[in-house]
């Protein structure tokens, strides 16, 4: 089983300014709990493209791991 934010928490662990986002409030949930020591990954419940769409933060990337956008 994949560990859950790995793909957050190795970009966060190199200095990056991370954002997760899950439309499942329980992984979110269990992955902000298996990353608590780690700073920097923000793990966000939403739908991903409502999310992009909507939070005016400015991005350098986003990309998908299961095709989401």
């Amino acid at each position: 089983m994949p560990v859950l934010g790995e793909n957050a928490a190795v970009l966060a662990s190199s200095g990056v300014q991370v954002t997760a986002v899950d439309f499942s409030p329980i992984q979110v949930e269990r992955a902000r709990l298996f990353w608590a020591d780690l700073p920097g990954p923000d793990f966000v419940h939403a739908e991903a493209c409502t999310f992009v769409d909507q939070d005016l933060r400015l991005r350098d990337a986003v990309y998908s791991t299961w095709g989401a956008v």
